[in-house]
């Protein structure tokens, strides 16, 4: 079973600093939350059958734009479609957090319906 959270708790933001620095993901990682603090921004953590799967990150950018950046999932969780759940929860995170646009690390550039919520 695949479980997709916002690392909120201690606990939630250890398994996310356990994610990142397998990563790599630099100095940020001493400091979390950081840049991925609520209310603008998300840490998302993924669990597949109890075991730390992979992650997410979203950071305020300017003017209706958001960063989503850090989409890691380990070797052993990969095609079991936890990236693709990864990045939709990041999608709808972004829309329920009002932004219009996701600035993907890759340079992509993703507009969000405008649609209410």
């Amino acid at each position: 079973m695949l479980r997709v959270y916002s690392a909120r708790t201690a606990e939630e933001l250890e398994h996310a600093r356990i994610l990142l620095l397998e990563l790599a993901a630099g100095d940020d990682v001493a400091e979390l939350p950081g840049a991925f603090a609520p209310p603008g921004g998300r840490l998302i953590v993924a669990e597949r059958d109890g075991r730390l799967a992979g992650c997410v990150a979203l950071a305020p950018l300017d003017d209706g734009w958001c960063a989503m950046s850090r989409l890691y999932v380990r070797d052993g969780e990969r095609h079991h479609g936890v990236g693709r759940r990864l990045a939709a929860s990041a999608f709808h995170e972004a829309c329920v957090l009002g932004y219009r646009v996701v600035r993907c690390s890759s340079g992509a550039e993703v507009a969000l319906s405008t649609r209410d919520k």
